[in-house]
């Protein structure tokens, strides 16, 4: 799996804006579900990380951004 992930573009990362851009992230393992995390982190002011490393304290709606494509490659190796 290392070696899938070290062929992905990581520079896509520097040269767009992460912040204008719909993340997926992990469900942690106390967590009923991804969502219900984000729901938790944006009530709560909480950090979420994405699949793709980036950073943030959701606040707006996911719906209005496209989705980031490093996310989007990450998630479609580990359904593999």
């Amino acid at each position: 799996m290392t070696d899938t992930l070290e062929a992905l573009d990581f520079d896509l990362m520097t040269t767009q804006d992460t912040s204008k851009l719909t993340h997926i992230t992990d469900c942690p393992d106390d967590k009923e579900s991804a969502q219900a995390w984000v729901d938790e982190a944006r009530a709560n002011g909480l950090e979420v990380t994405a699949l793709c490393g980036h950073v943030w304290i959701p606040e707006s709606d996911p719906i209005k951004h496209p989705v980031c494509q490093t996310c989007l490659d990450i998630a479609q190796i580990r359904l593999a």
